[in-house]
């Protein structure tokens, strides 16, 4: 019989408690800040470094949160960081935080998602933390090239005279640059489909952008005007705005996929229904098994299904209908041993990582022939007889969750 997995209550109460840990030192580190300035008012490399401290917080503000890295949201938050970086210390330091913060970044997104330990999963996270690197890298690029060209000058200490028409061009500049960079790598680069900023879908996107792009020039021109301190209380209250502001568009996504996986349980279990319907009252009980391996993979989303029944007076265990299957691989499929030693518990055989797979299963004979990532197995039982199993595998792993195990039981 197969081990039952063990839950750790102890981490099931720590995770929650560093998820706002995390998020309350968004806000503490200006806090530390002030302290720093208050104590060594003087200290010109210092209040250096702090203001460089300042504008890291905004970059990693995305990655503490926890939000997706593609998003305008998340976009610019990061940009705001390096412009104010950039705009009172110059492209250097703008660089140095770009470096810096995507490190920081993408050790906070490995500790967050740190369970998650496929492949696949962490060669994506990479290419993600990649893009968002290069999507901010050119969007300042092209607005620190566009200011250059109307001799912008850095720091940045008022808006007016000739200044004026230098930091329009950056303001314009700076927008038209962050959706160049969102359309290059999401419709050239990953090939999905692009929606502009103006659309009806990110509308709201506009109105959060709006609501931080007056940082980008107030923030420079305070720290000229009334010091480090005021500036790092503003950071402090911008920080803060943007963790509500994350936190509202993060309950928003839940809320619309809790509204699409009831949409999806309704599809799901009219599926068994109609299977059941086609099990019961059709004589081709061949096309009954042909749906039956269609449902079970629609409901759990499987590149790969397989309906499996012991053998008549037979140690054996054969496959008779199966979807994603080649000749050649069906073929594999007959005559697999099987005897009463080899029986095991009634709950579903769940085997999330197939190639490092230690523990026994039924379909072993036939699944270690197999290039799959996960699978999962269920029994066939007529009473306390078992009459076969039926199979799902997987290319990419997923997550079960208890409505399709439920699902799967029922048909």
């Amino acid at each position: 019989m197969r081990p039952k997995p063990v839950t750790n209550p102890l981490s099931l109460i720590l995770r929650p408690i560093r998820l706002y840990l995390s998020r309350l030192l968004v806000v503490l580190l200006p806090l530390i800040a002030l302290l720093v300035v208050t104590f060594f008012p003087d200290n010109p490399v210092l209040l250096s470094v702090i203001l460089g401290l300042g504008c890291l917080d905004l970059f990693i503000l995305p990655y503490v949160v926890g939000n997706d890295q593609s998003t305008i949201l998340a976009q610019t938050y990061r940009t705001l960081g390096l412009m104010v970086s950039w705009l009172t210390q110059g492209i250097g330091s703008a660089v140095l935080v770009l470096l810096v913060g995507s490190a920081l970044g993408f050790m906070v997104e490995q500790q967050r998602l740190k369970p998650s330990t496929v492949a696949g999963t962490q060669t994506q996270r990479l290419l993600s933390m990649l893009e968002a690197f290069f999507q901010t890298g050119l969007t300042i690029l092209l607005t620190w090239l566009v200011y250059s060209l109307f001799n912008g000058s850095i720091p940045l200490r008022h808006v007016s005279g000739s200044m004026v028409l230098p930091v329009l061009a950056m303001l314009i500049a700076y927008v038209l640059a962050g959706e160049l960079s969102r359309y290059v790598f999401l419709s050239l680069w990953r090939g999905q489909c692009y929606a502009a900023m103006w659309t009806p879908e990110k509308r709201n996107d506009i109105f959060s952008g709006l609501l931080v792009l007056p940082m980008v020039i107030i923030l420079p021109v305070m720290l000229a005007e009334n010091g480090l301190y005021l500036v790092l209380l503003t950071i402090l209250v911008v920080a803060g705005l943007g963790v509500y502001q994350f936190q509202t568009y993060i309950n928003l996504q839940t809320g619309e996929q809790d509204r699409q996986k009831s949409a999806e349980l309704v599809r799901k279990l009219a599926l068994v229904n109609q299977t059941a319907q086609n099990a019961m009252f059709r004589v081709d009980q061949e096309l009954a098994l042909q749906t039956a391996c269609t449902t079970a993979a629609s409901i759990t989303q499987a590149d790969r299904t397989a309906l499996f029944v012991t053998e008549r007076d037979s140690d054996t265990l054969s496959l008779v209908e199966s979807v994603g299957f080649s000749d050649a691989e069906l073929a594999k499929g007959l005559n697999l041993p099987f005897g009463v030693n080899q029986q095991f518990d009634t709950a579903a055989f769940i085997v999330p990582d197939a190639a490092n797979n230690q523990v026994a299963n039924p379909l072993a004979a036939f699944n270690s022939q197999l290039s799959v990532a996960s699978f999962a197995i269920l029994p066939l039982l007529s009473g306390t007889a078992l009459l076969g199993y039926l199979a799902v595998y997987h290319n990419v792993p997923p997550e079960y969750t208890a409505t399709e195990h439920e699902l799967l039981n029922i048909l």
